[in-house]
């Protein structure tokens, strides 16, 4: 079984057939869906998606940073007050990190909202989903800067850094792991060449669905099943078999964010 570590299925762009594209993706052999949440607006959908599918999907809350802005506050206090109130199981705080790719407008502010909610997971004990865009050694300044490293857990979502940033990671960062997405199948990936130096205990498979579509589904609309395309090329580019993979990066998956599933 593969577990697809970061989708967003629970988006307008799968209104029309929900249900098929999780029909697909166990087809295929992705046999749950671990789900961040982007900013207020998604939360309902994310939860109503959730509902529908309890036994395929975990809900991971947070402010995504390109959804950080003047209201960040407001947004983060409502965002833990439901955390506080909810009895669903929330298997990590994310999408949650710095975007400095289009805009630095509110630098400021990604940080302080990245540095709070990366609290919230450690006060609550849970994983961190970092989205991280230009801005890297900012992120991992951070981290390193305001938190102990005992104490922090989670995974780099779609990494696509430097030898010497996966190094610094990997160096002072231990419990963090690192999301592989369909980009690595790219011809540009820097990921791509990287692969034989992420440790097989750290690596996690993921879609971004409905970005990142790897090939042969670039331009498409990414869904979780396209995930067995990310794996077969990891795998063969890593020269191992596809279940050995799937074996590792499932109980990863299973381990990061302790879900209630066999490997």
């Amino acid at each position: 079984m593969l577990i697809d570590t970061h989708t967003h299925i629970y988006g307008v762009e799968y209104d029309s057939d929900r249900e098929a594209v999780i029909s697909a993706a166990g087809q295929a052999g992705v046999g749950y869906m671990v789900m961040p949440n982007v900013d207020l607006t998604s939360l309902p959908l994310l939860v109503e998606t959730h509902h529908t599918y309890p036994d395929r999907t975990a809900m991971a809350l947070g402010l995504h940073p390109t959804s950080v802005e003047t209201d960040y506050a407001e947004q983060l206090r409502q965002l833990r007050q439901y955390i506080a109130e909810s009895s669903e199981a929330i298997v990590a705080i994310g999408e949650v990190g710095l975007d400095f790719y289009w805009d630095r407008t509110y630098v400021d502010e990604q940080q302080k909202a990245l540095i709070e909610q990366v609290g919230w997971a450690t006060e609550l004990d849970l994983p961190v989903i970092l989205h991280v865009r230009s801005a890297l050694d900012e992120t991992i300044d951070l981290l390193t800067s305001h938190f102990a490293p005992e104490k922090l857990r989670g995974v780099f979502h779609c990494f696509e850094g430097e030898e010497t940033q996966l190094q610094r990671i990997l160096d002072h960062l231990p419990l963090m792991m690192i999301g592989v997405n369909g980009n690595v199948t790219y011809k540009r990936s820097r990921t791509a060449r990287l692969l034989s130096q992420i440790p097989l205990d750290k690596m996690l498979l993921e879609t971004d669905a409905p970005y990142l579509a790897p090939i042969p589904q670039r331009g498409k609309r990414n869904e979780p099943a396209y995930l067995v395309h990310t794996a077969s090329y990891v795998a063969d580019q890593i020269g191992i078999s596809l279940e050995s993979l799937a074996e590792h990066t499932t109980s990863n998956a299973i381990r990061l964010f302790s879900l209630d599933l066999i490997a």
